[in-house]
């Protein structure tokens, strides 16, 4: 999890509901000096969020590549769905 800083603050962590049961989690996160963003599947146990050992961490110097790729899907998708 992202902690704050006097130079810094904390990165927001953001659940996208998946379902009744699940939420996708974003979040950054720091690991062996790597700066990453966190994309995992949470989901309730009882009233309590717990991680599951579905996910991916990747460097956040990628996340420009990955916003792209996501809108190109998104522009097809568009595509695909007009008559």
């Amino acid at each position: 999890m992202s902690q704050a800083t006097k130079d810094r603050p904390a990165l927001p962590v953001i659940d996208i509901p998946k379902g009744p049961a699940e939420v996708l989690r974003i979040e950054a996160s720091t690991w062996r000096g790597n700066e990453l963003v966190q994309l995992r599947v949470w989901y309730y146990d009882g009233d309590e969020l717990k991680p599951s050992r579905r996910g991916v961490s990747v460097n956040r110097a990628l996340i420009p590549k990955i916003i792209e790729a996501l809108r190109e899907i998104e522009r097809a998708d568009a595509q695909e769905a007009r008559p």
